[in-house]
């Protein structure tokens, strides 16, 4: 049996099983970081935190550890953490994580590329980026709902394409 989700109330008869699971993005990094894939610096946040500018730069990214697609992903000055703090963390049920923000756009367009492989073989490779160019990052950083994720919905849309770059379905 195969799913690539969590199987809740199908028992099968037997056989070998194959499910998906849900996995927090830290433990997803460090699945990562074993098999030497590069991650980024990534620390939990906690109100005795400090975060130095000249280590993590001067923005970072704070996201939930157990939501998908780009919720609860935000900008921040990496000076203003401390002072946010209460703000960030009033609404999440979750522990929050920080990485220092990787510019991922394309011709000002946050760009992520996505590879599905099932048992080793690749089924496909997307590229999707946000329909609008990404704003300035001190523009989003003030917004207490800026948007950065690459994955997000809401930014003009989403344009998706195929692409068969091999060093990105090797990787």
């Amino acid at each position: 049996v195969f799913s690539p989700v969590r199987l809740i109330s199908f028992v099968p008869r037997g056989g070998a099983v194959f499910c998906g699971c849900i996995l927090g993005k830290d433990e997803q990094l460090r699945r990562l970081s074993s098999i030497d894939i590069l991650t980024p610096r990534t620390a939990t946040l906690s109100s005795a935190s400090l975060f130095d500018p000249k280590e993590w730069g001067d923005y970072v990214i704070v996201k939930p550890n157990n939501l998908n697609s780009g919720s609860g992903v935000k900008l921040v000055r990496t000076i203003d953490l401390s002072v946010r703090y209460d703000e960030l963390t009033a609404l999440a049920n979750d522990h929050l994580l920080v990485e220092p923000f990787i510019d991922h756009s394309e011709d000002g367009y946050p760009t992520e590329y996505r590879v599905l492989s099932l048992f080793g073989r690749v089924l496909y490779c997307a590229r999707n980026r946000w329909g609008n160019k990404r704003p300035p990052l001190a523009e989003i950083a003030a917004d207490p709902h800026g948007i950065i994720a690459s994955n997000n919905k809401t930014m003009g849309g989403r344009i998706r394409s195929i692409c068969n770059d091999a060093e990105i379905i090797s990787l």
